[in-house]
Parts: structure tokens; sequence; C-alpha cells
């Protein structure tokens, strides 16, 4: 199988590398700005995206699986000018590489199966590595059935080589168009066999690596400093918020060197099923309960897959012998993404309500607003959707004895300062609304 793989993806890439007309080498071109596009729109989130991918990928193997197999543990490693994320999901296919994460516009996923979408997401590891390397296999041990590395400098060599009329037909292209070719080349369309893949990942079916090179120092704007602090920022955002959404890691490692390995844990306590399902998570840093939560789902008629799925959690810490609901953030306001909307991973659309709210939402690229095309689907989600499940989750709280509801009530008035976005604060204002008719207040 290796090398019917390493064939396949030579020789896609070997053709991919001819270009012959000025179209083709204009398509070139603009393929790699794309990427570039991509890349900044996508600033800082490379390593929420790789852990989206992860967990399509895990989701994916449970629900294939019959075995009964847990598929839910994830590995961060973390040293000096390396970062490693490893998961247990199904594997990264020649297919998949060549046509999704190398090109725009194409998904081996159909929409609402899972978080990631069209390959775009990875593209976002440019930011710090253009010379990331992946690694697969069907199997969680032994040799990689696929193992591939990407590199703008190879990729530029082996257009060259492969297409005669090059140099003409670049200066054939409008002036502003002619600049560095490292620059402007598609990383992740060519990418090239390694021989000598990482070893010690048993237990994991991918593996990606994301190295600092210093030969791209210039074109990505960092120096050996600023790529560990952005790699150390990544793994630091890590909330106990994305660990109870992200439902498929029920185990995640986290190794920076220098530091105690952390491991977070995912237990659900309890769950309860039917049109509402209701759950108590705790997640576990190190031994120690870091958060607890009570977790209320719901799935909206008429939706496909996640695009209907939506969430409320409520942060519950024991006082006194009974559960008191806090806000969501852990520490001051605004930390780790407490306070804004999550679609899985935290927006930055802020929801000033003491909750955290989960939907398939849609949003633009950097995540700062909801999507103006999208105004009907994300308005159901919230008002016909979420509004409903907060007041289902208050009136809960409210007829559960081991909870004192009262505290709420405060924790809405610390929330109370200006909305931005319109119909962020539309939702907030009926839910309020809503809420005015319920026995707690």
């Amino acid at each position: 199988m290796v090398t019917s793989a390493r064939e396949e993806i030579r020789a896609v890439v070997e053709e991919r590398a001819r270009r012959d007309s000025l179209d083709e080498v204009a398509s070139l071109r603009s393929d790699g700005h794309a990427e570039q596009t991509v890349r900044s729109e996508y600033h800082g989130r490379f390593l929420i995206e790789l852990l989206q991918n992860a967990r399509d990928a895990a989701m994916k193997a449970a629900k294939l699986d019959t075995s009964g197999r847990s598929w839910g543990r994830l590995r961060i490693e973390l040293g000096p000018g390396s970062l490693v994320v490893a998961n247990q999901g199904v594997p990264v296919t020649p297919k998949v590489l060549l046509y999704s994460l190398g090109k725009f516009g194409e998904s081996t996923k159909p929409h609402g199966e899972g978080i990631g979408h069209k390959g775009i997401g990875f593209k976002s590891v440019l930011e710090v590595s253009l010379t990331p390397e992946l690694y697969s296999r069907e199997a969680d041990t032994g040799p990689f059935d696929l193992a591939v590395r990407f590199d703008p400098e190879w990729a530029v060599g082996l257009v060259q080589a492969r297409s005669a009329n090059l140099a003409q037909l670049v200066e054939e292209l409008p002036a502003e168009s002619v600049d560095d070719p490292v620059a402007t080349i598609p990383v992740l369309a060519f990418p090239q066999w390694v021989d000598d893949p990482v070893s010690g990942w048993e237990g994991f079916n991918t593996v990606v690596r994301l190295v600092h090179e210093p030969r791209f120092d210039a074109l990505l704007g960092l120096d050996a400093d600023e790529w560990q602090r952005r790699a150390c920022t990544a793994v630091d955002a890590l909330s106990d918020q994305i660990v109870v959404l992200l439902a498929a890691f029920d185990r995640i490692e986290i190794a920076v060197e220098g530091d105690a390995e952390q491991v977070i844990e995912r237990r659900v306590l309890h769950e309860h099923g039917g049109d509402l399902r209701v759950s108590d998570v705790e997640v576990v840093r190190g031994g120690m309960t870091s958060t607890r939560w009570r977790l209320f789902e719901r799935s909206l008629e008429g939706y496909e897959g996640l695009t209907g799925d939506h969430a409320v959690g409520v942060r519950l810490v024991e006082l006194g012998g009974r559960l008191h609901p806090a806000q969501p953030w852990v520490g001051e306001p605004g930390d780790s993404g407490g306070g804004c909307f999550h679609l899985f991973f935290p927006t930055e659309i802020p929801t000033r309500l003491p909750f955290l709210l989960h939907a398939y939402f849609s949003v633009n690229a950097s995540r700062t607003r909801f999507a103006r095309d999208a105004d009907a689907h994300n308005r159901a989600l919230l008002l016909d959707g979420l509004e409903a499940l907060v007041a289902d989750a208050v009136t809960a709280l409210v007829e559960d004895a081991d909870v004192d509801p009262a505290p709420l009530a405060g924790l809405f008035a610390e929330n109370d300062t200006q909305q931005g976005d319109g119909l962020a604060a539309e939702f907030r204002r009926r839910v309020l609304t809503r809420l005015d008719g319920l026995a707690w207040v």
C-alpha cells in the first residue's frame, strides 16, 4: 500500500507541476495567493484547525467501528521549534491529501458531518510552517502508509523542471504578478514523500508535525523566539470549554518541553437521553477537577448531521453542599473564550450571557461576526434553538434540588454590558424576555 500511495502522489504532483500555458501559470500563482489569503484570515488558529481535523477523524472512526473501542485520545507535543499533534481517527488517504488539503473548495466530508470545511483550515498551519509534515496509517502501529512533507523551494524547483517555457510565460504575466516564486507557490499542492518518517507514535493513526524552518523566517515574519511564542500561545488556549464541546476526546495529553506532562480528561458523570440530553461533565487536569459543567443538548428537526445540534453549558461550583452556577470562563472575564458563542471552538462574538453557548453557526473566516449571507440559518439556530434551550436549562436547574439557581441573577448582571453584534444583541434581549416569565427570577 505504501508503494502505491507513494506512486499515486508522485504521479499527480509531477503532472500538477507541469505548466505549459499562460493560463496554467497564472492559475498556479492565483492558487498561491489564495493560500496566502487563507493563512492571513486564519491567523492564530493553526492548532485549533488541527484539532478540528482530529475531532472529525475520531468521530468518523468511532462511527465506522463496531468493536466499542475508544478513539478519543489526542496528544500534543511542543519542543523547541517543533509542534506535533497526533490523533486516533480515520487515516488521511492520498486522495484526501491531494484533492482536499491540496486544493480549494473540495471536501471529503458531507456538509454537517464534520467541523472542518473543504480542507481550508489545514492551510492555516502555513502561518508558522511552510514545511509541515503529515504521517498517516490504517493501523495505529507499524510503518506509515502515507508520509509526506511540504517545501515551497522544492515545489518551485519541480515546477521549473517540469515546465519548459516557464520563464517566458512568467514574463508575459502582468508586471505586478511577477514576484518571488517561493512566496506565491501553493505549498500544499505539492506533497513530497518522506523516506524517514517520524517514529515512536504507536497508538496513533495520524501525526502532523510543524517545524520552524529558518529559511522562511523573512517570508513569514518570524524568528525562533516568535515561532515558539505563537506555538505556546496556541497550546495554552486549549480551554476547558473546548474540551467540553469536543466530545470526541476523552483524553488529551500535552507535553511541553521543560514542563510536567499534562493530561486533560473529559469525564461524563451522568447522562440522560431523550429529546433534551442532559450530561454532567468534568474536565480534569493533572488528576484534579478543573471545572464541572451541566450540559444541555438538543437537535433541531429538519437538519442533517451536526448542523442542527446546539448546546448550553452551565458551569457549576460546589459551595456549602450545593452546586452553584458560575460564569462560563475560568479566572478573569474573557479568559479562554468565555462569554462568547462557540462553534466547538470560541468565536469572537460575545454573548453577554452566563452560559457556554454552542451551535453550528456560519461565521466569517476570522470568527469575528456571524456570516452575513447565512442570516436565516443563524437566526434559526439562535432564535428557534438556543433561546428555547436556555429557558429549558434554567428551568431544569430550578427544579434540581442539588442546585441553587439564585446566583444566576447576579451572573446576568455581571454580563450587562454593551453588545456589538446585532443578531447576538437581539438573541440576548429575547432570552432575557423569555426568562422573565420563569419563576426563578
